[in-house]
């Protein structure tokens, strides 16, 4: 997954958090964050503009996506209100790395 997702070219403090975010979100949503976070259209797919646009990420970015989907989660998803404790510290926590 690491070398699908071409994590080696996001910032190298930013590549923790992109890799965590394909591993538990899934590859394909974490592509499209990793893309909003450059500037570029969300589609998921790694092409030339992405890889062009790669080194514009921010581990930051990538948090506030990823804290975004698990709020949303919790307010739209009954099931997911017992787990948004547990997924923000993890994110923290990897910021904090």
């Amino acid at each position: 997954m690491y070398l699908a997702i071409k994590t080696h070219l996001v910032p190298a403090e930013a590549q923790l958090m992109y890799f965590d975010m394909a591993y538990n979100l899934g590859a394909n949503r974490a592509i499209k964050y990793m893309q909003r976070c450059a500037g570029i259209k969300d589609d998921g797919i790694i092409g030339k503009i992405t890889i062009s646009c790669m080194h514009n990420v921010s581990e930051e970015c990538l948090y506030q996506q990823r804290n975004n989907l698990y709020n949303y989660l919790a307010r739209t998803k009954a099931w997911a209100k017992k787990f948004i404790k547990g997924w923000l510290n993890r994110s923290k926590a990897i910021l904090e790395v």
